[in-house]
């Protein structure tokens, strides 16, 4: 029986961000200066402004990951980008992300306690942004537009009980790559968003494999 070699996801992430450099360099950085702004500003009107454009650069991202993909079908950018499910899980996260971090800037004077209620709230909402970020909304590119939204989120409770290291390392790099700028604009969003798809253009490739296998076998 022939064994399957299967890439490490790092190194399959690595060499997907090698080829999507260039590509995926513009919405990599405007994803990181808008990520700045929601974090940094003190007007709420600018947090969501930002807010909007990191989530449109997420869902171009996701795009040009999926159709450089080999083993998944080419998705429509019209409907990629008009994807209802991807917006309200991006807003649905990222809007409450927006409102604590408000409160936050506004607890000057406010007792320790109250603080450490507010700044927790906010480190949650921003856990759950990014998984919608790194996750949710590659799995909706990739899906068929035909197929029932109820899909990913099951895709992506597989990834999250079966591949936790690859989904802890891709929130990771959003989060520890934030104080080197340079690389952060240019890395974090791509590679996050290819390590969640990795581990299943590993899983199809060795179908596929096993399906010629037997072919020539038969």
């Amino acid at each position: 029986m022939m064994r399957i070699t299967k890439p490490s996801s790092i190194r399959s992430a690595l060499r997907a961000l090698w080829d999507l450099n260039i590509q995926t360099m513009p919405t990599a950085l405007v994803w990181a200066v808008s990520f700045w702004f929601i974090i940094e500003t003190h007007s709420l009107v600018i947090r969501l402004a930002a807010l909007f454009l990191a989530n449109l650069a997420t869902i171009v991202s996701a795009v040009l990951i999926v159709k450089d993909s080999p083993a998944t079908r080419e998705p429509n950018w019209k409907d990629s980008i008009l994807d209802r499910f991807s917006w309200a899980m991006l807003m649905g996260t990222g809007f409450p992300l927006c409102l604590a971090l408000e409160n936050v800037s506004r607890l000057h004077n406010s007792n320790y306690l109250q603080k450490l209620i507010f700044l927790s709230i906010s480190i949650s909402c921003l856990i759950l942004w990014f998984l919608a970020v790194s996750l949710l909304v590659p799995l909706a590119v990739r899906r068929d537009r035909f197929e029932d939204e109820t899909i990913v989120l099951a895709e992506a409770l597989g990834i999250l009980q079966h591949h936790k290291r690859r989904v802890f390392t891709s929130l990771a790099v959003l989060v520890l790559a934030w104080p080197i700028f340079f690389v952060y604009a240019f890395l974090a969003l791509t590679f996050s968003q290819c390590m969640t798809l990795s581990p299943l253009g590993h899983e199809m490739d060795a179908a596929i494999n096993s399906q010629d296998t037997r072919g020539h076998l038969a």
